[in-house]
């Protein structure tokens, strides 16, 4: 199409630069192997570093045979870019043999936990059932993630599917059956204010 690509490896170094004028930018973060909370923080910190530039086109690429941490990446895009953005997550390429089938990938016909992949040294998936099998996606942590940076203590009133947080002298409860979003605003508000005043110390 013409745009002018460039790939950035090592994202220490200055991403944008006078003299690399391009129409895209392809970070790769190297995060397939982390943990979840780790991988989420890489994928916020590189999106940061476009918070105040023109970018009109976000992408986030997985793994066609689901490996790594897909939805704790997809939660630091999620984070980065607000209540108004939902993600629809599609591992789905028959160009490269990546069909579904009834809830189930297949890599060139095979079950996926049929394949070399389910061997994987590092990330592993030894499961087929997409569908009924969510914590291949892990999706809708990104609560926890943030509370986990801020280095909040875990409260000892924790029952059921809620788990109670000290967060900076507030108490702050996620319920893992219910929609959470509301807190995901106040937690991004209560982070930014303690980046502010980082910024303003130093």
């Amino acid at each position: 199409m013409g745009y002018k690509t460039r790939s950035v490896l090592n994202l220490k170094q200055e991403i944008f630069s006078s003299n690399k004028i391009s129409d895209c930018i392809v970070c790769t973060t190297d995060s397939r192997a982390n943990s979840q909370f780790e991988a989420y923080q890489k994928i916020l910190n590189t999106l940061k570093k476009f918070s105040h530039k023109n970018t009109k086109l976000f992408s986030k690429r997985i793994d066609s045979t689901l490996r790594g941490n897909l939805g704790s990446e997809t939660d630091a895009f999620l984070d980065f870019l607000g209540d108004d953005y939902t993600a629809i997550c599609a591992p789905c390429f028959p160009e490269s043999g990546r069909t579904l089938v009834g809830g189930y990938l297949l890599v060139e016909g095979l079950p996926l936990h049929k394949t070399n992949i389910a061997i994987d040294p590092k990330t592993p998936v030894k499961t087929s059932d997409i569908a009924n099998k969510p914590d291949l996606l892990a999706f809708g942590n990104r609560n926890e993630f943030i509370i986990q940076a801020m280095g909040a203590p875990l409260c000892n009133n924790t029952t059921g599917d809620t788990t109670t947080y000290n967060v900076d002298g507030k108490t702050v409860a996620l319920d893992k059956s219910r929609n959470n979003s509301w807190i995901s605003r106040e937690l991004r508000e209560m982070r930014e204010m303690r980046e502010m005043q980082k910024i303003e110390e130093n």
